[in-house]
């Protein structure tokens, strides 16, 4: 897979039971043309960290932890994205979404051409980004919560 450098890839780690459950994620930093290997530690709340195959003596520099993520376009036609680090002049088609994950903190996004600001401070928040009206300048809102629905805590 071609990943231009200086960006973030963000990664999910899913657990393979059925239903699957989601455990956690993070933003991996890569760079233009080198190898990595990912490699996952399950330990605690799980982390994720991405090693240099050429240089595998450095340190271990895990992933910064992020919150699910996630854009629907409801407006007259495609509108334009960017999420710093993560995606760069991206197009969502009318009708569509994209999810991604983001780290804890205010990330700016700009949403054809308009910037809007949204804060994450939990791990368990999730965010739904929604713009409507006209898809040259779309009129945009958010809802975000901690996880909906029963897990394996919640039924006994």
């Amino acid at each position: 897979m071609y990943i231009d450098g200086g960006t973030s890839l963000p990664l999910a780690v899913f657990a393979s039971t059925q239903p699957t459950t989601y455990l956690f994620s993070g933003l991996i930093d890569l760079e233009n043309g080198k190898e990595y290997i990912i490699a996952v530690d399950m330990s605690s709340i799980g982390t994720l960290t991405a090693i240099e195959i050429n240089d595998q003596q450095q340190p271990l520099s895990f992933a910064q932890p992020t919150t699910f993520f996630q854009s629907a376009n409801v407006t007259s036609g495609n509108i334009n994205l960017t999420i710093p680090d993560i995606l760069k002049y991206g197009t969502l088609q009318r009708f569509n979404s994209l999810a991604s994950f983001l780290p804890l903190g205010t990330t700016a996004l700009q949403v054809s051409g308009i910037s809007y600001d949204l804060s994450f401070e939990n791990l368990t928040d999730r965010t739904l980004l929604i713009a409507t009206g006209p898809h040259t300048s779309p009129d945009l809102f958010h809802l975000q919560g901690p996880t909906m629905g029963a897990d394996t805590n919640a039924i006994k």
